[in-house]
């Protein structure tokens, strides 16, 4: 006497298959995107740190400018745009430093992703 098997479980050939493509797209997608994500958080740490900065409300633009360029060096964060950091003034009249640029990473082929950053800290005002 012969019994038809049960259902079967689990995944097939083609369902492996597919799950270790969506893994593998991730897992680059991740290599490409975290360093860049990891240099734009330390540039963060370094404008709120400025931030706190009490000396730097005596400073002009240009020195401003010095500053920051000293702890990016010190912090090892080599890929910036020159034209990435500026000290401009907003709408009230207060200096602001602010932080824009954007990276592209390629992927594969001539598929690219790109991560605009952005990030605005008031100079502080003098005591």
């Amino acid at each position: 006497m012969t019994t038809l098997p049960g259902r079967q479980r689990g995944l097939g050939v083609t369902g492996w298959l597919f799950v270790i493509a969506i893994g593998l797209f991730v897992g680059i997608m991740a290599m490409k995107m975290v360093p860049a994500y990891l240099n734009f958080y330390t540039l963060s740490k370094i404008l709120e740190d400025m931030g706190r900065d009490s000396e730097l409300a005596t400073f002009s633009p240009r020195e401003i400018r010095g500053s920051f360029q000293k702890r990016v060096s010190v912090n090892s964060v080599y890929e910036l745009p020159p034209k990435a950091f500026k000290v401009t003034r907003d709408k009230d009249g207060r200096r602001v430093m602010m932080l824009d640029y954007s990276v592209t990473q390629p992927l594969a082929g001539n598929v690219e992703v790109v991560m605009h950053f952005h990030k605005e800290v008031p100079v502080p005002k003098r005591r």
